[in-house]
């Protein structure tokens, strides 16, 4: 069982990570993201963080699993 707990559960947890990512960044939209975020704190976000949205955070995600 502790096999397991120590081997199965990163796994799962990066499994999930990337699903969200991909639905936020694809499905939802990074666009609708960066909008609901700039209305919450009442700045502008800037651009890269919708590039880190859309592509880094998923490949990175996708390479570590």
């Amino acid at each position: 069982m502790q096999l397991l707990d120590w081997y199965a559960g990163p796994v799962t947890v990066i499994f999930i990570c990337t699903i969200e990512a991909i639905i936020i960044g694809w499905i939802y939209g990074a666009e609708n993201f960066v909008n609901d975020i700039e209305f919450m704190i009442r700045k502008k976000v800037h651009w890269i963080w919708k590039l880190c949205w859309r592509y880094i955070t998923p490949m990175i995600l996708l390479v570590i699993l």
